[in-house]
C-alpha cells in the first residue's frame, strides 16, 4: 500500500544533497574505530582465531607490547613479546581519544588486537596466556559502516559538504571518557535521548573497572556536540558479588543477578529468518532489525523455555543504537528546516508522557513485549542508550505473565534503529551482593561543580558550549572483596542548539508521523542510497 507523501522521497532533492554533504573526503581513506569486546562465552578465543589482525598486543598495568609469532593453542595463546612500534602504538593512542578517526599512513598500521591479562606465564620473552586471565578486549578496527556511506557518496554522484556532518550526528548528549592508568578511554553517553526539560532521566551504565584494587576513579564528562547539557547528578554504584555471577541493571537501576543464562529456542525475524546465530553471544555480531512487517516496524520474535516456574525470571538484553539512526534523526530535522525553532520549543512544551507515546509511535525506544494468548502485551521500552557501546538492561517479568512452558517475547523498534548483541533469559535465585553509591569527591571544569552534581536537585553543571567539560574523580571507592561490577548513575538533559534552514516539506513530515512512519522513512532511505551505490 503507498504511503502518502514518503513513496516520492527518492526524488527529494534537497535530502540527496543533505546525503552527498557527509563525504568531502579522498575516497582512498579509511575510518577506524577502537571497539571493546566481552570476554565471557569464549569470546577471547574466537576473537583471536581472527586472522585479520595485523597486531596482538599484551597490557599488563600501564605495561604493554607487542605479541610476536602469535598461535591459539587450546583455551591459550602463545607467542614472543617485544617492543611496540612506535606508530602503531600512536594509532592506538588516538583511538583511544577519537570514537572514529581517519586512518594514518598505511593499513598495516591498523586492525589491533588489545589483550588486558592480569597475569601471564613469561620463559624470556616467549609468553602463555590463558584466554582465562583476560579481563579485557580492545578490538581498534575498520569503520565499515562509516566507510560503506562514504563509498555509497561517492558512488552516487557529485559530493558536497563534509564529513563533520557525519560525525556530528553520531550521538548527541554528554560524553564520558574513563581514566585507564595512562589515557582517557571513551566509555559510553550519558542520558541518550533526553533532548527536552521534561525528558530528564535516571541513567546506568557500565563502567570498566582497570583497577579492582584501587579506591580512586577518574573520568571526564565533556561537551562535544551543538547541545546545552544540563547534568543533575553523577554519581558511582559500587557492587561487590561473586565470582560467577553477573549483576545487570533495570532502567530504574535496580540490580539484578544472572547466573544460569538460558538461550532461546528459537529467534525469527519478519522475514522469518532465524536470527539465534546474532543474538546467542556477546560477541558484537548483532541483529541489525534491517526487515519490516506489515506495520513498518522490525521485529525479533523469540522463544524461551520456562524453568523454576518461572519464578525469579528476567530477560538481559545486550544493545546500543545504530548510527544509520542518527542519519535518520538528522534528515528529519533537514525536512523540518527554516521551522526547526519552533519545532523544537512546541516539543519542549509537551510533557514526558506525550513525548515517550510519539517515540513509541515511531519506533524509536526499543519496545519489549510478551505474548499472552492472541495478544502481545507490552512490557517496557527501553529507551535511548547511544550508538558508542552495547549496553545490557534488564527486565523483570511478572510471574502472572508466565503459563506455560515456553514463553514468547518480541522486540519491536524503527528499520535499523537498533543493533541487538545478545538477548537470554535467566530464572536462578538472586545471590547476595553488596553495592557501595560514592558521590563525586571533585568535579572541576571552569568551576567546581561538586554541589551541582551529588543530589537529586534542581541545580545542574551546565556545559552550553562545544568543548566544556569537567574531570570527575571518586574516591572511597570500596576495594572487591570478590568481584566489583562498577556503574556510573547519571540524571539530566540536553538541548540542541543546531539550526537548519530551507522549505519545511509538511507533506512528507505528515506522513512520518503515523505509526511505523519513521520506519518506513528510514527504510525508503536506506534503500534510495543502497540502490543508488550499485547504479
Amino acid at each position: 500500500m503507498k504511503k502518502s507523501g514518503l513513496h516520492k522521497y527518492p526524488s527529494n532533492m534537497r535530502i540527496s544533497t543533505l546525503f552527498m554533504a557527509l563525504v568531502m573526503m579522498v575516497s582512498s581513506c579509511t575510518f577506524y574505530q577502537n571497539v571493546t569486546r566481552s570476554t565471557i562465552n569464549n569470546s577471547v578465543k574466537r576473537t583471536a582465531h581472527n586472522d585479520n589482525f595485523n597486531h596482538i598486543i599484551v597490557h599488563n598495568g600501564n605495561a604493554y607490547w607487542n605479541l610476536r609469532f602469535p598461535r591459539v593453542k587450546d583455551e591459550f595463546i602463545i607467542g614472543e613479546l617485544e617492543p611496540l612500534n612506535p606508530m602503531v602504538d600512536s594509532c592506538y593512542r588516538l583511538s583511544l581519544t577519537k570514537k572514529i578517526y581517519r586512518g594514518k599512513g598505511d593499513d598495516h598500521l591498523h586492525n589491533q588486537l588489545h589483550l588486558h591479562v592480569d597475569e601471564f606465564e613469561a620463559n624470556g620473552n616467549q609468553v602463555v596466556i590463558p584466554f582465562a586471565n583476560v579481563t579485557k578486549i580492545e578490538v581498534e578496527k575498520e569503520k565499515r559502516g562509516l566507510n560503506l556511506l562514504v563509498n555509497t557518496a561517492i558512488t552516487a554522484g557529485p559530493i558536497v559538504g563534509g564529513l563533520t556532518l557525519f560525525l556530528a550526528i553520531v550521538c548527541g548528549c554528554p560524553h564520558n571518557y574513563v581514566y585507564d592508568g595512562n589515557n582517557y578511554y571513551f566509555n559510553n553517553t550519558l542520558f541518550t535521548g533526553a533532548n527536552a526539560p521534561s525528558l530528564e532521566r535516571d541513567d546506568f551504565k557500565f563502567l570498566p573497572d582497570f583497577f579492582p584494587d584501587s579506591s580512586t576513579y577518574r573520568m571526564i564528562i565533556k561537551n562535544e556536540e551543538k547541545e546545552i547539557q544540563y547534568t543533575n547528578l553523577l554519581e558511582m554504584i559500587a557492587i561487590d558479588h561473586a565470582m560467577d555471577v553477573k549483576v545487570v541493571p533495570t532502567q530504574n537501576g535496580r540490580i539484578l543477578t544472572v547466573q544460569s543464562p538460558v538461550l532461546p529456542v528459537s529467534a525469527k525475524n519478519d522475514a522469518g529468518e532465524d536470527a539465534t546465530l546474532y543474538i546467542s553471544s556477546e560477541d558484537d555480531l548483532f541483529y541489525g532489525f534491517d526487515k519490516t512487517g506489515a506495520d513498518d516496524f522490525s521485529h525479533i520474535f523469540a522463544k524461551f523455555p520456562v524453568q523454576n516456574d518461572g519464578k525469579n525470571a528476567k530477560v538481559v538484553l545486550r544493545a546500543k543504537n545504530s548510527q544509520w539512526a542518527g542519519l535518520v534523526n538528522r534528515s528529519f530535522n533537514t525536512l523540518v528546516g527554516k521551522n526547526y525553532s519552533k519545532w523544537k520549543k512546541k516539543n519542549h512544551s509537551k510533557s514526558a508522557a506525550e513525548l515517550n507515546a510519539i517515540r513509541e509511535k515511531s519506533g524509536i525506544p526499543l519496545l519489549f513485549s510478551i505474548r499472552q494468548g492472541e495478544n502481545w502485551i507490552p512490557l517496557e521500552a527501553v529507551q535511548l542508550v547511544g550508538d558508542i557501546a552495547y549496553n545490557d538492561v534488564a527486565i523483570a517479568i511478572p510471574e502472572k505473565y508466565i503459563t506455560g512452558e515456553t514463553l514468547e517475547v518480541k522486540l519491536s523498534t524503527g528499520f535499523k534503529f537498533w543493533e541487538l548483541d545478545a538477548l537470554y533469559m535467566d530464572y536462578s535465585e538472586p545471590t547476595d551482593f553488596s553495592v557501595t553509591t560514592i558521590t563525586p569527591s571533585s568535579v572541576i571544569g571552569t568551576t567546581n561543580c561538586k554541589s551541582e552534581v551529588s543530589n537529586d536537585d534542581h541545580e545542574y553543571m551546565i556545559h552550553s558550549s562545544k568543548g566544556d567539560s569537567a574531570i570527575v574523580e571518586f574516591s572511597n571507592v570500596p576495594p572487591a572483596m570478590e568481584k566489583r561490577t562498577l556503574l556510573l548513575h547519571s540524571k539530566g538533559y540536553y538541548t540542541s542548539t543546531e539550526e537548519y534552514n530551507g522549505k519545511t516539506e509538511w507533506k512528507t513530515i505528515a506522513a512520518i508521523r503515523r505509526a511505523g512512519g519513521l520506519s518506513y522513512f528510514s527504510k525508503t532511505l536506506f534503500e534510495h542510497y543502497s540502490n543508488a551505490a550499485k547504479r
